[in-house]
């Protein structure tokens, strides 16, 4: 099986452990992922129905961990602890300290993959809303 998007995996089950993010290559299939057995769980960011689609994949957790959110549309109100990003498509994404896009755009969303916010000058939790658009 090949896989059509970027995948993070898992060294736990139920996406515990340690967190591997494997960027989309055409020539990487799910045996090469799962070879060696170190590996017990595995998900996409995005959609499932549309890997290309403009997305934030948001994770409660640093590198990917924790609990996932994926939003396709502008969000208002954000109320989950928000630690590290995936983007997918095209678009790029404004996220905001205030709900309802208050303030100034803390930073614009335009590569795939922000493993920390903290990294960005924003404490986990601190994003309190999104939309497309820089």
């Amino acid at each position: 099986m090949f896989f059509d998007r970027s995948v993070t995996i898992y060294t736990g089950i139920g996406y515990t452990g340690s967190g591997f993010f494997v960027p989309y290559s055409p020539s990487f299939t799910c045996t090469a992922l799962l070879a060696g057995g170190s590996y017990k769980s595995f998900r996409f960011a995005g959609l499932i129905e549309d890997s290309t689609a403009p997305t934030l994949s948001f994770y409660t957790e640093t590198q990917f961990m924790g609990q996932q959110t994926v939003i396709a549309t502008n969000q208002s109100n954000i109320v989950n602890r928000i630690a590290s990003v995936y983007k997918t498509g095209s678009e790029s994404w404004s996220l905001y300290l205030q709900p309802n896009y208050g303030g100034s755009a803390v930073f614009c969303v335009s590569t795939d993959a922000v493993l920390d916010v903290a990294s960005l000058g924003v404490a986990p939790g601190d994003i309190q809303s999104a939309r497309q658009g820089c």
